[in-house]
């Protein structure tokens, strides 16, 4: 059966914080007979919280998302996801959320992605100007 978490699961299972939460995140991560289903949002929502808030850098940030990839118990275009952390660690102004929607757009094989993102465009090559 599939069933999905949010980004304060992975966040408690992330981030020990010695507390019961992260006990139960990392137990329900670590079950077997579970399909947990993560939305790339979610992933995009823990990269944004645990720089932000947390203070992790890029690396720090990618390394922890590789952790979760790694999780048998997780459902996820890993493809994406990691081509996604690829153009997010090599490209610093980048958003991951930027570089997700272009390593998205060119997985579904919908390019261009038309933005007016300049920088965005300037850092991927999915990515047009409209009007240039």
């Amino acid at each position: 059966m599939r069933e999905s978490v949010d980004t304060n699961v992975l966040l408690r299972a992330a981030i020990d914080l010695g507390d019961t939460q992260t006990i139960l995140a990392r137990e329900l991560l670590a079950s077997p007979d579970k399909l947990l289903v993560v939305n790339p949002l979610v992933i995009a929502e823990f990269i944004h919280v645990v720089i932000g808030h947390y203070g992790l850098d890029r690396s720090q940030a990618s390394t922890l998302v590789r952790w979760i990839l790694a999780l048998e118990s997780v459902e996820i275009d890993r493809e994406v996801i990691e081509s996604s952390l690829q153009v997010f660690e090599a490209h610093p102004k980048l958003s991951f959320e930027d570089a997700l929607l272009a390593e998205q757009a060119d997985a579904d094989d919908a390019l261009p992605l038309w933005t007016f993102d300049a920088k965005l465009s300037h850092q991927h090559p999915a990515a047009r100007l409209v009007g240039a």
